[in-house]
């Protein structure tokens, strides 16, 4: 008869606990991992078992291990610490954990490993099973990570544009062009959804454009949008968006890029292009106007003539006045066509000395279907030399500033809405063109942003008119100012400088 099968406390067979320690030893030994045994000594611990696979990692035989202290094979760094972890397990303290270490194989190659602990009793006696596995390939590609991330910092840190890396629509990078683009700290940006600092009418567009985990909907080609800049203006930009790995995770790198100068050359292109439009159009009209304009010219002049010599009295009591209105009315028409002529022609680098009041009483004619009726002119018109400047480009600013002071009346009334254009001297060579209503006024708070691009407090429009305006003065050589208070008025000062052609 056979001897009976021992039991554990728990009703598990001695047959059955070595059967299952077999199969750990063996799916440890496929799996490459390092299997160690170790009683303590009182003095320190030492292998009782070595797997191969725990031999082949410190690079020694079993034979060698096998009685050996288990701190030898530590690199020095980690021996004390090790030595600290044995005489906690003998105050009883240990509990399986995972600790990174390294060992020192007999061939003093540097090895780092993963070790796990665990204290069990073997034979009544307390022993430290150890788990250790080779982690130098884990070791190299973090460290190959590590430096690629190093070199992708270095490089978008030192990039011109904007660049930030977003996950789930929030930014955790911003290099220092986005800082400085955004006006914030890089405190304030990274942890943030990116649209938190986008204009409310474009946060949907900007918040559909970062998810990370689907890369075919992100947009191929550039987002236009606008950014809040932390002093209050807006900033015109657009974002090339590619999806990339950044931390071991999937994440979203956006380049910003500031198009706000662009947009306003693209609005100056735009104005120019209609004034050369306008140009072809009154050159045109010019050319179909002015001969039937000279005929009539002509006719009404012969017959003023024949009038004259065969009925004076008759002329001048009773047909004088109505041929007056004709030779006005035709004059009125051969000044119009001047004058679209003059503003529309292409502007030049060139400067030649222009009259700037004729310039101004043109941007006045072409405007005019927007002034009358709805406010009076009043010209005051100092005597001033000629100024060398670019005419077409003047008379654009002029005639910008005319319709935004005419717009600026609630209501149409001549009695009323004045609108003032002043030329004066302020210097031995400095020219200002002032033009001013006695509209609604500017409040305060608007009044330091109005020459910044897109901004606006019109339902209309999108906030480039005075900015190019600006523009047009800065490429002339002068500056455009504005003084306003609410509920008397607006003017606007335009300071050129330039030397007088006498």
């Amino acid at each position: 008869m056979s001897e009976p099968t021992r039991r554990n406390q728990k009703g598990t067979s001695v047959n059955e606990v070595q059967a299952l320690a077999d199969a750990v030893l063996e799916a440890a030994c496929v799996a490459g991992l390092g299997v160690t045994v170790s009683f303590d000594d009182g003095v320190v611990p030492r292998h009782i078992y070595v797997n191969d696979a725990a031999a082949e990692i410190m690079g020694s035989t079993t034979e060698e291990l096998m009685g050996g202290a288990v701190a030898v094979t530590f690199a020095p760094e980690e021996r004390e610490r090790v030595k600290n972890l044995a005489a906690r397990w003998r105050q009883g303290e240990i509990a399986p954990g995972l600790v990174e270490t390294a060992i020192i194989r007999k061939d003093g190659e540097r090895v780092p490993v993963e070790v796990a602990f665990s204290a069990v009793n073997l034979a009544g006696q307390p022993a430290i099973v150890t788990f250790v596995r080779d982690i130098r390939q884990r070791k190299e590609t973090e460290e190959a990570r590590r430096r690629s991330e190093q070199r992708f910092r270095q490089l978008i840190e030192a990039a011109p544009d904007a660049i930030g890396v977003y996950r789930q629509g929030r930014l955790v990078y911003v290099n220092p062009a986005l800082v400085a683009l955004f006006g914030r700290p890089s405190e304030e940006l990274v942890d943030r959804e990116s649209a938190d600092f986008v204009h409310p009418e474009d946060q949907q567009l900007v918040r559909s454009g970062h998810d990370e985990t689907d890369a075919a909907a992100l947009p191929q080609t550039p987002r236009e949008y606008r950014i809040v800049h932390a002093d209050g203006r807006v900033v015109a930009v657009e974002t090339m968006s590619i999806p990339i790995e950044y931390e071991g995770r999937p994440a979203v790198l956006g380049f910003t890029r500031d198009t706000t100068e662009r947009k306003i050359l693209q609005a100056q292109l735009a104005l120019s292009d209609r004034m050369g439009t306008l140009g072809m159009l009154a050159a045109g009209v010019a050319h179909e106007i002015n001969n039937p304009l000279a005929y009539a010219t002509l006719n009404v002049e012969k017959l003023v003539r024949h009038l004259q010599r065969v009925a004076p009295q008759d002329f001048s009591d009773t047909v004088g006045p109505a041929i007056a209105a004709a030779r006005d009315g035709l004059a009125r028409v051969a000044t119009i066509v001047r004058d679209l002529q003059s503003l529309s022609m292409p502007t030049s680098a060139e400067r030649w000395p222009v009259d700037v009041k004729e310039v101004i009483d043109s941007a006045l004619n072409v405007a005019m279907h927007a002034i009358r009726g709805r406010a009076r002119i009043v010209r005051d018109y100092a005597d001033v030399p000629p100024l060398k400047t670019d005419p077409t480009r003047l008379g654009q600013i002029v005639l910008n500033l005319v319709f935004n002071a005419a717009q600026s009346f609630e209501k149409s009334d001549e009695a009323v809405n004045v609108l003032h254009l002043g030329v004066a001297c302020s210097g031995p060579a400095v020219v200002v063109i002032t033009v001013a209503d006695n509209g609604p006024g500017i409040p305060r708070e608007h009044l330091a942003r109005i020459f910044e691009p897109f901004y606006t407090t019109k339902s209309r429009g999108m906030g480039l008119g005075l900015a190019i305006c600006q523009t047009l003065a800065t490429s002339l050589g002068g500056k455009l100012e504005v003084e306003s208070e609410v509920g008397r008025g607006t003017k606007f000062a335009l300071h050129l400088s330039g030397p007088y052609q006498r």
